[in-house]
């Protein structure tokens, strides 16, 4: 998981370890790292907005649709108005990066305030009111408690972000229409409390696969890792053409789900965007939402400060520690796409007669995605192309199915 990742401050589980660590003789701090949630792969990508749009321009148009989820408590409206012109938000609440999770001095962002614990972002729809998250970020019951802010960043890389927050940047949590949270998806749509105003969504890939696009030259992400303001994220490659220089990450590993990605995400990333660019540095879609990868710091000694954490640092290639992971998670964007373009009356993407009857009609067709009885990949490869297997097929899971159902008796269950 992405999000906050403790209610206990570090400084308190790190004061009740101390006596025990110096009485454990021959063990090196880092050998018992406290190790919560990811990781920076080879050189640290992360970056200001300010810096990233610099020199990789279409980071403007994904920096805009990126919001930082807070406790609604920590804001107040300013004046009578009614409704307010202006909230403040006690950005100290949580007090620094450093303070929150015993920070070295030298770790890069480390005096920066962290109000937030989740990032998501605006995808619109039909009424221009929703935003993404991942699953694990949010609850049902928990709605009313949550406020999205979007351009929270430094004004430099010295200068807090003002704490006076204008409304058209301010939205609360009216609905979570969908929500879906298990080991391979993970994703939840928030409906906000009115339409958002003065930004453009980025479409979402609702079809295919982000590596086997030929248009993909690689990934950036953007999101508020650690609940510190908004940070541009990318990886080792270049993509270099006249002022343009943007920095992207790769696929690295595949699931039907989720993908995996080098991009240097930290707990507080969950939710944010990643989108891939072409190899003009174009934005190209959203491919999905960040939701899981590997432990954010390590426990170390320092002769000057004593024990503090710093970020956790693999190899290119990926880690083999902590949780397995080799490298951040993924969900797919087109998981939960036909949730949010369902009713644009265009049967495209993964919306089917069963998802989104609105678009592809409630009866059985080639085109609706689903292989249904009778088709086959030579009839219908539409639907029935592919891995999948067709209607009346032996299988024993539902993701074998093209259809996504597979039942009957153990030993005898077949593709619906």
């Amino acid at each position: 998981m992405k999000s906050f990742p403790s209610l206990v401050p570090i400084s308190l589980a790190l004061s009740l370890m101390v006596p025990l660590l110096s009485s454990c003789e021959g063990i090196e701090p880092t050998d018992l790292a406290i190790q919560e949630n990811p990781v920076i792969y080879g050189t640290d990508s992360r970056e200001q907005p300010f810096d990233a749009e610099n020199h990789c321009p279409a980071m403007v148009g994904v920096d805009q649709v990126a919001a930082i989820m807070i406790d609604r408590d920590d804001l107040a409206a300013v004046g009578d108005d009614d409704p307010p012109s202006q909230y403040y938000l006690n950005q100290l609440a949580y007090g620094t990066l450093g303070d929150y999770y015993d920070l070295c001095s030298w770790e890069p962002f480390e005096a920066e305030p962290v109000p937030g614990w989740c990032s998501g972002f605006l995808v619109g729809g039909p009424n221009g009111d929703l935003l993404v998250t991942a699953g694990h970020c949010i609850v049902a019951s928990e709605c009313s408690q949550r406020a999205w802010v979007f351009d929270y960043r430094m004004q430099s890389d010295t200068r807090v972000p003002d704490p006076y927050l204008d409304r058209d940047n301010v939205y609360f949590c009216a609905e979570v229409v969908d929500r879906v949270e298990n080991s391979k998806d993970d994703w939840a749509i928030v409906r906000l409390d009115r339409p958002v105003v003065g930004r453009t969504p980025i479409p979402l890939r609702r079809s295919g696969a982000v590596e086997s696009d030929p248009a993909v030259a690689g990934l950036m992400a953007t999101g508020f890792p650690g609940g510190m303001p908004m940070k541009v994220v990318g990886g080792p490659t270049a993509i270099s053409i006249g002022n343009i220089n943007c920095h992207v990450a790769s696929v690295t590993d595949t699931d039907r789900k989720y993908f995996e990605s080098n991009l240097d995400m930290y707990a507080g990333n969950s939710g944010s965007l990643v989108v891939s660019l072409d190899s003009s540095g174009a934005v190209v879609a959203i491919e999905g939402v960040l939701v899981r990868g590997n432990p954010d710091y390590d426990l170390i000694y320092s002769p000057s400060e004593g024990y503090c954490q710093v970020s956790n640092v693999c190899d290119e290639s990926g880690c083999t520690r902590g949780d397995g992971s080799g490298w951040e998670e993924i969900t797919r964007a087109t998981n939960f796409s036909f949730a949010i373009y369902c009713g644009d009356m265009v049967c495209d993407g993964p919306e089917t007669s069963e998802n989104c009857p609105e678009d592809c009609g409630s009866g059985s067709f080639c085109g609706d995605h689903i292989c249904d009885p009778g088709e086959t990949p030579e009839s219908c490869p539409e639907d029935c192309a592919g891995s999948c297997l067709p209607s009346g097929a032996a299988c024993t899971l539902n993701s074998e199915c093209c259809s996504q159902k597979c039942k009957g008796k153990p030993g005898s269950r077949t593709c619906q």
